[in-house]
């Protein structure tokens, strides 16, 4: 295609998960394991046009497309939890690259750089290795219950509040998330300002 490469707006994430949930709702709660798009055309474009894959050799291309991976994965996320959708899980986006998809960006594009083919699409048999072991652990712990399972919620449809312990106070929420919920301790606390207080102590 001429031009810039691009990757899918968010809008279009949106409607291919609105194509896929009649499939994820036949599944119903058996674990489901979603692949997202894995990194291509990073290093070489689809042919030697000139005018096809334009911003391929300008400064940032690579950091730019690794991070709208990362944001289709989340959008997919996203999208899923909304529609109402459990025991789930949606791949690493970097999961071609194996242990190095935990790292900075440098790395993983160093990566990509030694398993990705000369077409731009297709990597060498050790990066279908990373995906595929990526790929049976993920199953094995969706399985076993140890990603996927949908946060519990109250009846107001908050995720359950937990329990942080802070200089010598419990609070019933993290730094940044004080402000959302009503105080969940079973005794009175402190009212500030029409406000229960968020911390007891212990």
């Amino acid at each position: 295609m001429p031009g810039d490469i691009t990757l899918c707006d968010d809008r279009s994430i949106e409607r291919l998960i609105d194509n896929i949930i009649p499939v994820l709702d036949l599944i119903s709660d058996h674990p489901k394991l979603l692949i997202p798009p894995q990194p291509r055309y990073l290093f070489d474009s689809c042919c030697a046009d000139p005018e096809h894959g334009t911003n391929l050799s300008k400064e940032g291309y690579k950091e730019l497309i690794l991070g709208n991976l990362t944001r289709i994965r989340n959008l997919m996320k996203q999208g899923l939890i909304r529609r109402g959708v459990k025991n789930f899980w949606v791949l690493d986006s970097f999961a071609i690259v194996g242990q190095a998809k935990m790292a900075d960006h440098e790395e993983i594009i160093n990566n990509l750089q030694v398993i990705s083919s000369d077409d731009g699409v297709h990597f060498s048999l050790l990066g279908y290795q990373n995906l595929s072991d990526e790929i049976n652990k993920s199953v094995v712990d969706l399985l076993e219950g140890k990603i996927g399972q949908a946060k519990q919620k109250t009846p107001s449809g908050h995720p359950k509040p937990g329990r942080f312990f802070w200089r010598g106070f419990v609070s019933r929420n993290g730094s940044q998330t004080h402000r959302h919920y009503s105080v969940p301790f079973g005794r009175n606390v402190p009212v500030t300002k029409g406000r229960p207080h968020p911390y007891r102590r212990n």
